[in-house]
């Protein structure tokens, strides 16, 4: 007698929906993978934009250290050299010792100049530019064109990070550069320098946004003499046919001897915190230059005298 074996398959319809699920399974696997690429993608290009800007701040701060102590006087006689010839928000001019020896003959001191700015893109992409100046002759030439970032005749130009968005969306209380004091139009009287560098790779997501700063002190930089006396820098005082001019409370904030030079309109009349001198019938104009021995100078506001 034969017994009849029982078979099972799937059908086709069966057979049809797992084909269905396996698709949507695989489907599924691939877009998180995708998004996870996606992902993985863009986290790596925020660390590298972040470690550029690092790179970037710690190269300004290379060049400030690199600044002579004071920079450099040239001539004779000698004319102390800028440290910051430019401060602004997005641009940054400054004078430091070149590491390289491109300068030379006789710039003996290898002074160059070097400028940080961050461009101003439309879609907020801007990026932080490096140009660099040199020379050989003793008097520095003049400043390359500073209108735009980059700015054209420097002699050398390269980008030291990207993916800057401290201008994003028209922002312009992201300043890249902030000084102390605020000495946009004086640069000589800056103490401390702070970089600011907001960073984003996507620029979809501002909460991503990652903000690198640090602060730098210009101990080595030459301030000018200053006078504490309230009111008028020096007094002018009328004796018969003559004048006794005397300087009020000036000082070098390095500690150095001042030189009191005074002037009878455009004339030199003599030197001294104390000077006695003649004067004609008339109106004379008076001033003073107090210049520290680096030569760097105060002008104290003119007096206007009358003599009998």
């Amino acid at each position: 007698m034969m017994r009849l074996r029982e078979e099972s398959a799937f059908t086709l319809v069966e057979l049809l929906i797992a084909m269905s699920l396996m698709i949507i399974v695989l489907g599924a696997t691939l877009s998180v993978l995708v998004v996870m690429q996606r992902v993985g993608g863009h986290d790596t290009d925020e660390s590298l934009a972040q470690d550029a800007a690092r790179t970037a701040i710690d190269q300004i701060a290379r060049d400030l250290r690199n600044i002579a102590e004071p920079t450099p006087e040239i001539g004779n006689p000698p004319v102390p050299q800028p440290t910051i010839e430019l401060a602004s928000s997005y641009d940054l001019v400054l004078r430091s010792i070149d590491p390289t020896g491109a300068s030379g003959g006789s710039n003996a001191f290898r002074v160059r100049r070097v400028r940080y700015c961050v461009s101003n893109e439309v879609d907020g992409s801007a990026k932080l530019w490096k140009q660099t100046q040199t020379w050989t002759t003793q008097t520095a030439p003049s400043m390359p064109s500073t209108t735009s970032c980059d700015g054209t005749g420097w002699p050398s130009a390269r980008v030291v990070a990207q993916d800057i968005t401290n201008r994003l969306g028209g922002r312009t209380d992201r300043p890249a550069f902030s000084f102390n004091p605020v000495s946009f139009t004086d640069p000589s009287q800056i103490k401390a320098l702070r970089p600011e560098l907001w960073v984003d790779a996507n620029r979809r997501d501002t909460q991503r946004e990652t903000r690198l700063s640090t602060a730098y002190f210009l101990r080595n930089q030459n301030q000018p003499p200053v006078s504490d006396a309230a009111g008028l820098s020096f007094t002018v005082t009328v004796v018969a046919n003559s004048v006794v001019l005397n300087a009020l409370g000036y000082e070098d904030p390095e500690g150095s001897p001042l030189t009191y030079v005074w002037y009878d309109g455009a004339t030199k009349i003599g030197t001294g915190i104390t000077l006695s001198a003649t004067a004609a019938p008339g109106t004379h104009t008076y001033s003073l230059k107090v210049l520290d021995d680096k030569q760097l100078a105060t002008d104290a506001p003119a007096q206007v005298v009358n003599v009998a």
